[in-house]
């Protein structure tokens, strides 16, 4: 679990004159867990769910 104010697995200038500011996002990345976990959640596929 993360709170930030930038993130992006992108790359992206933020100097550009083409940066919009939006509302707040989440985004999650979940594996099921049967007696134990079937996976490893991922930070960057949460990342890219956010963005998009």
């Amino acid at each position: 679990m993360a709170d930030m104010t930038v993130a992006s697995t992108k790359n992206y200038n933020l100097n550009s004159n083409q940066f919009v500011k939006g509302e707040r996002v989440t985004g999650e990345d979940k594996v099921p867990v049967v007696l134990f976990p079937l996976g490893v959640p991922n930070f960057k596929t949460a990342v890219d769910r956010a963005i998009e």
